[in-house]
């Protein structure tokens, strides 16, 4: 063997090695991005489960808003109901005290008008 067979040896040899500890170098690195696009996969997976757990929390809330809103309504109409009934209880009572105050106005000028003539009968005047 001559020294140049010898170099083309060594060169190759030394070209064998560095492609062989390019490869390691590079199966290591697809290895640990592989790891991380799995471990990436994961946790996506687990925060798309949350995102439809708080979705569904969210739906929930959604309905007993509309049913509470419904209730609300239910109850506004109702308050409305009741106002009125009582405006015209308002108006009645009022009517009845007005009524009452007349009375009391007839019975006591009526009761004057009595004591009038029961003294004027008394002076010997007729009513």
């Amino acid at each position: 063997m001559t020294t140049r067979i010898k170099i083309y040896i060594a060169a190759g040899a030394v070209f064998l090695a560095a492609i062989f500890g390019y490869s390691l170098w590079s199966d290591q690195q697809i290895r640990k991005h592989e790891n991380a696009a799995e471990l990436a996969k994961a946790d996506a997976a687990a925060k798309q489960h949350r995102a439809d757990e708080i979705e569904n929390e969210s739906r929930k809330y959604e309905e007993k808003i509309a049913y509470l809103e419904a209730k609300l309504r239910e109850l506004q109409m109702l308050a409305r109901k009741q106002d009125e009934e009582l405006k015209i209880i308002e108006n009645r009572s009022g009517d009845a005290r007005r009524n009452v105050e007349h009375a009391r106005r007839i019975r006591s000028s009526r009761t004057t008008a009595e004591e009038l003539c029961a003294k004027l009968a008394e002076l010997g005047h007729g009513c």
